[in-house]
């Protein structure tokens, strides 16, 4: 695997390279299974596979929780070279921002106006940001991401289509008691781990009582489970996957998202209910 710092460097070897398919996976780095999976996905369908590790200042609202997340370049290089990622690119600061270290403003189509981004503002302009310059650099023929951030997918999906780009959705990856894999998940306690199995489990209740209830039912028995657990529920929204808006009655094309917190490490999670391939 080569790993490459300089966005100049990368260009020059891509422009050598250009009669191959490219597949590209961003990520922020402490990887684990569900990157593995992008990974693996690159592999199947691209000719040359390349990772990104870069933690973007520019989505995260709160400069402690930047300072909080997770990093092991050394682990994440080696689980890379394990599944024989071909390119590394790990940028710094000014290789993607130069001296202007803000996001740029982007036409989300509304897709951000709810979950994330009503909790996290201004995260999915920074997620825009740098997935359009890694974009931009990187010229791949199809760029991997995973289910488990849906929001985060359906909006780089809309603003991938002015780019010619395609996007490919890879499923959740979860641990064996159902929590979805994230790298937060390695700042939790195994008491917090085993408390956050109640994520996994409402979005199940839901799924598997949906035809017996109504949104609103649903929504009062998750929130009294809650009350009775470790962690503080931020939201639980029965959402359209066309619009990303919260929805009050079963639909076509439906997801179920959640988010909650324990002990100030924040999860989100969703299942895809009825809906059309979202590739």
């Amino acid at each position: 695997m080569k790993i490459i710092k300089k966005k100049s460097e990368l260009k020059e070897l891509l422009y050598s390279l250009s009669n191959q398919k490219i597949g590209f996976v961003p990520t922020m780095g402490a990887l684990h299974a569900g990157h593995i999976s992008l990974i693996k996905a690159s592999k199947s369908r691209c000719d040359l596979t390349i990772c990104s590790i870069y933690v973007n200042p520019t989505q995260f609202s709160s400069q402690k929780d930047l300072r909080n997340y997770p990093t092991d370049a050394k682990k994440d290089i080696k689980l890379l070279k394990k599944h024989h990622c071909d390119i590394l690119f790990i940028p710094n600061d000014f290789e993607l921002y130069e001296n202007n270290l803000k996001s740029n403003e982007f036409d989300l189509n509304n897709f951000d106006k709810f979950m994330e981004g009503e909790y996290r503002p201004g995260h999915f302009q920074g997620v825009a940001t740098v997935v359009t310059k890694l974009f931009k650099i990187v010229s791949p023929d199809i760029a991997f991401f995973g289910e488990k951030d849906l929001q985060q997918l359906i909006i780089i999906k809309y603003i991938s289509k002015e780019l010619d780009l395609k996007i490919v959705s890879v499923p959740t990856v979860r641990e064996k008691n159902g929590i979805a894999l994230s790298s937060r998940n390695i700042n939790l306690t195994k008491d917090s781990f085993k408390s956050a199995t109640i994520i996994f489990e409402s979005l199940c209740y839901c799924r598997d009582h949906i035809n017996k209830y109504d949104i609103v039912t649903l929504k009062n028995k998750v929130k009294k489970l809650f009350e009775s657990s470790k962690l503080n529920l931020e939201y639980l929204e029965f959402v359209s996957i066309k619009t990303m808006h919260p929805v009050d009655v079963i639909c076509d094309n439906l997801a179920i998202c959640i988010a909650a917190t324990i002990e100030n490490i924040r999860l989100i999670d969703n299942i895809i209910i009825n809906a059309e391939e979202t590739n």
